[in-house]
C-alpha cells in the first residue's frame, strides 16, 4: 500500500463488461420475459444494434480492505474516468471517501468528508473537466463538497437536513439539486459560488432524480408515498403530473431512475414486499409503458446505453445467500446474468455505462469492495 498525502492506491471490485456487435447470448444467461409474455402494459422499444457480451468483463479489486465500504455511488466524466465516492464501514466509520480512476490508475482519498452517520446517502457527479461535486448529509444537515478549485472546499448549502436529493450539471457545468426540505420539493443552483434554491411544490417526496438537457430545460421524477410524480419546467413555470405506473408501497423502497441521452426516463424499482418481480417503466416510446422484470430483491439500480437499452443490478431476496445480479434488454426480452458467482454481497451496487457502451459495475463483499 503506498500513501502519498492522503491519496492512497485504490483497490475496488470493478467489473467492467466489454462492448460488441452481434455477439450471442452467453449459455448462463437466462432469459426472463421475452416481449410477447410481458405485461400487456408495454415493453417500451430496445435498438438491437447495441449489444454487450456480460461474461467477457474484466475484474478489478480497487479496495482489498475486508468490510471495509458500505453504499457507493458513482459518476463518470466526458472523458470517461470514473468518480466514486462511498460510505467507510472502518477505519472511517462515520465519513465518506472519494475514488476515481482518472489519472490512469484507481487512486482513493479516505474519510474525505465526516457524516456523522455510517449510512449517510450522498451523491456525486463529475463536470467536463473531470472535478467531481459531491452532496451529502452530516448530523446538522445539507452539505457540499468539489475540488473543482484543484483541492477540497466543503461547506453548507441551504442549512437544514435534506431528504430525497438528487444532483445533476447543467450544461455550463454548474451543479443544481433537487431535495425536500419543510414540506417543501426545492430545486438550488449554485452559480459564483452561491447556492440559490427556489421552491417547485408542495410535497414531500423520499425519492428523487433530476436531468436537465442542453437548452436548461429541467425534469424531475419523484417517489411521493406509494406514488411517481414527475416536475418539469420547459419555460418559466413548473408543471406535475402524476405518472401511469404502478404504485410502490414499500416502507424502504429500493428504487432507481436514470435518463437517456434523448431525455427519456428509465425507472426500476420494486413494488412492495407482496410483489414478487421488479418494475421496469420507460417513456422511450412517447408514451409511458411498464413491465415486470426479475425478481424481488435490494439494491436496484439502473443505467442506458447509447441505443437506450436498459440494464439493471440487484440481489435477488429469494436466497439465503445474496449474490449480484445484471438484468439487460436485449430485442429477445431480458436477460440475467450474475455479475460475480459470490454469495457474500454486502451494501449496495453502481452502475455506469460510458461512451463506448462498456458497462462498469461496482459492489462490495466481505472480502473487498
Amino acid at each position: 500500500l503506498m500513501l502519498l498525502s492522503k491519496t492512497w492506491q485504490l483497490r475496488f471490485w470493478a467489473l467492467l463488461v466489454a462492448s460488441t456487435s452481434g455477439c450471442s447470448v452467453a449459455p448462463d444467461e437466462q432469459t426472463l420475459f421475452s416481449d410477447a409474455a410481458a405485461s400487456p402494459e408495454g415493453t417500451g422499444q430496445v435498438d438491437a444494434s447495441v449489444r454487450h457480451e456480460i461474461g467477457s468483463g474484466e475484474k478489478e479489486v480497487i479496495d482489498s480492505r475486508p468490510l471495509s465500504t458500505l453504499d457507493n455511488f458513482s459518476s463518470i466524466d466526458a472523458d470517461g474516468a470514473l468518480h466514486l465516492v462511498f460510505a467507510e464501514r472502518e477505519p472511517y466509520p462515520q465519513a465518506l471517501s472519494y475514488a476515481s480512476n482518472r489519472s490512469g490508475s484507481w487512486t482513493l482519498e479516505v474519510g474525505l468528508l465526516t457524516t456523522g452517520n455510517p449510512y449517510a446517502p450522498a451523491r456525486i457527479a463529475a463536470d467536463r473537466e473531470g472535478h467531481a461535486h459531491i452532496v451529502y448529509t452530516d448530523q446538522l444537515g445539507q452539505r457540499y463538497a468539489s475540488n473543482d478549485t484543484g483541492q477540497w472546499q466543503d461547506g453548507a448549502l441551504d442549512g437544514g437536513r435534506s431528504f430525497a436529493f438528487s444532483l445533476t450539471l447543467d450544461a455550463a457545468d454548474s451543479p443544481t439539486l433537487a431535495y425536500q426540505r419543510d414540506e417543501s420539493f426545492r430545486l438550488a443552483v449554485r452559480q459564483n459560488g452561491v447556492w440559490q434554491p427556489e421552491s417547485i411544490v408542495e410535497a414531500t417526496p423520499n425519492y428523487s432524480n433530476l436531468y436537465i438537457n442542453e437548452e436548461g430545460d429541467q425534469r424531475i421524477i419523484y417517489r411521493q408515498e406509494s406514488k411517481w410524480y414527475q416536475a418539469r419546467r420547459e419555460d418559466a413555470d413548473w408543471t406535475v403530473e402524476a405518472l401511469p405506473i404502478p404504485d410502490d408501497t414499500d416502507s424502504k423502497p429500493s428504487v432507481s431512475v436514470v435518463f437517456d441521452a434523448e431525455g427519456h426516463a428509465h425507472v426500476a424499482y420494486h413494488p412492495g414486499r407482496e410483489v414478487t418481480t421488479a418494475i421496469y417503466a420507460t417513456d422511450r416510446s412517447g408514451e409511458w409503458v411498464w413491465e415486470a422484470v426479475g425478481e424481488r430483491g435490494e439494491g436496484i439500480h439502473l443505467a442506458v446505453d447509447s441505443g437506450g437499452n436498459p440494464y439493471l443490478t440487484y440481489s435477488p431476496s429469494n436466497t439465503d445467500l445474496p449474490q449480484l445480479l445484471l438484468l439487460h434488454k436485449e430485442a429477445g426480452g431480458w436477460l440475467s446474468e450474475p455479475v460475480e458467482p459470490v454469495f457474500d454481497i454486502q451494501g449496495s451496487s453502481s452502475i455506469l455505462i460510458d461512451g463506448n457502451d462498456q458497462v462498469h459495475v461496482f459492489y462490495h463483499t466481505q472480502q473487498a469492495s
